[in-house]
């Protein structure tokens, strides 16, 4: 009979095969990766695409520079000695949840570079953006259509992502800016900011956070595009609006409820507030 020791020693050995096995396959290592945000658009051929965009601790961060120095190496003749770490991951087919068929694709980059510049720079956010599209549009022989580009409010509704990489060779590439870098006006950049108003309401499910937007001029829902994320709380109309804050509390980005009413152009948004 075992004794409780050997058990324990034996039990401690399955976990430890059972892990292992879910990092490593046929010469393959899996990295953890956390999804942030997406994109959907189209190609010049008319297919849907889905751009997923995760961060993991595994991938390098480039050099953080501030915002000017951003703009004076991308407006310099020499951009592409600024480079980023990316991963750019094989095409796979997905359905959304309305039945449109479509290509996806998921680009990892480095959880520091993304908490540290991409949620408090929308130069940071564009520029990135638009030098993922570029890896993917090169690594897979596609064209995107930016002028589609539309982000998704909800990136939880294109599923887990897992990334396997091959143990014997670099999975990273180092993309680098160049002068056929242009950051879209459809993103958002340099739009002007409508009036909102952010408040909290107190309540037995312990609070939710409220949303107002004004939105004179914008008469069609389809216009309006709503990103949230825990702290962060984007809106874009293009041609229109912008506006992104980071905010003091945590909010459930799944919980949205949003409503807009055309008659007076104002979006009203709720979140469940998360207590810590």
């Amino acid at each position: 009979m075992e004794s409780s020791q050997d058990l324990a020693s034996r039990s401690n050995l399955q976990r430890a095969n059972r892990t292992e096995s879910n990092v490593k396959r046929d010469g393959m290592v899996s990295t953890c990766v956390m999804p942030v945000f997406a994109f959907r658009s189209r190609t010049s051929l008319g297919k849907v695409v889905y751009l997923k965009f995760c961060t993991c601790d595994s991938i390098p961060c480039p050099q953080l520079l501030s915002d000017i120095e951003l703009a004076q190496i991308i407006s310099s003749p020499e951009p592409e000695k600024y480079r980023v770490p990316i991963h750019v991951g094989d095409r796979r087919s997905f359905t959304d949840k309305s039945g449109r068929n479509g290509d996806l694709y998921c680009i990892t980059f480095s959880r520091t570079f993304y908490e540290k510049r991409l949620t408090t720079s929308e130069l940071y956010h564009q520029f990135f953006v638009c030098l993922a599209v570029q890896e993917v549009e090169n690594k897979h022989n596609i064209t995107v259509d930016r002028s589609k580009l539309r982000q998704l409010r909800n990136v939880a509704e294109l599923g887990e992502e897992s990334v396997w990489i091959t143990e014997n060779r670099p999975y990273v590439k180092e993309i680098s800016s160049s002068t056929s870098v242009k950051l879209s006006p459809t993103l958002g950049l340099r739009l002007p900011s409508p009036y909102y108003e952010i408040k909290r309401i107190s309540d037995n499910d312990g609070g939710r956070l409220l949303a107002l937007f004004r939105l004179n001029g914008v008469t069609d829902i389809e216009e309006i595009q709503l990103m949230s994320s825990q702290r962060r709380l984007r809106l874009v109309v293009p041609k229109h609006y912008h506006v992104d804050v980071m905010l003091p509390l945590q909010f459930d980005a799944t919980s949205t409820e949003a409503v807009f009413n055309p008659k007076d152009s104002t979006l009203k948004a709720e979140f469940r507030l998360i207590q810590k």
